[in-house]
């Protein structure tokens, strides 16, 4: 059976048009995506009809960085809230600011895709059978947990969250495990330096 693969309107909104910004090529970009997904080497998502797929950047020249960071004393952390795209609820989000240059390549990058069906769960339609919602990068080659404050909103259907389906025992041990992960990271957001 043959599958087709998108990149979702909240990706290239939310996340892609930032690295675009910082010099990716968006065609590049789709064909690593495609060729990954052919290769079919798919992790089991969070739910039914999530996947992880593992990305071979090997070769093309693309680098992305890795924005997890750990927190040290002397950090000034931030804050903001904000919608994450246009008309959604903002939520609060904290963060680190860092320069390109600071922050390393990641060694693993992962594209979470979601089946159209779990899609229009929250009313996205795609046409494609799988549309990409994020990508994470990692410098293992294990996927970092969900972060606390995404897992809530989605197991809670806050707006612009997708139901975990989980019950509340796997909820619990995917929150614990969520919340000792990132009890001293952030995500940085990267500093344009001119």
């Amino acid at each position: 059976m043959h599958h087709t693969i998108q990149l979702t309107p909240f990706y290239l909104e939310h996340q892609l048009n930032k690295e675009v910004e910082q010099g990716l090529n968006l065609d590049t970009w789709r064909g690593i995506l495609l060729n990954s997904f052919m290769k079919g080497d798919f992790r089991k998502g969070y739910r039914e009809g999530v996947k992880i797929l593992p990305l071979h950047l090997e070769g093309t020249g693309v680098s992305i960085k890795h924005k997890t960071v750990t927190i040290q004393p002397t950090d000034t952390l931030k804050a903001a809230f904000a919608s994450r795209i246009e008309g959604e609820t903002p939520r609060k989000k904290i963060f680190i600011d860092r320069t390109h240059a600071e922050l390393e390549d990641a060694k693993y990058v992962f594209a979470v895709l979601y089946n159209k069906s779990v899609l229009a769960e929250d009313g996205d339609f795609i046409e494609s059978d799988w549309g990409v919602v994020t990508h994470l990068t990692s410098m293992t080659d294990e996927v970092e947990p969900m972060q606390p404050e995404t897992l809530i909103a989605n197991h809670f259907q806050l707006d612009g969250g997708t139901s975990t389906k989980m019950n509340p025992r796997y909820f619990e041990e995917m929150l614990d495990i969520s919340v000792n992960f990132w009890k001293d990271k952030v995500i940085a957001n990267i500093l344009e330096v001119s």
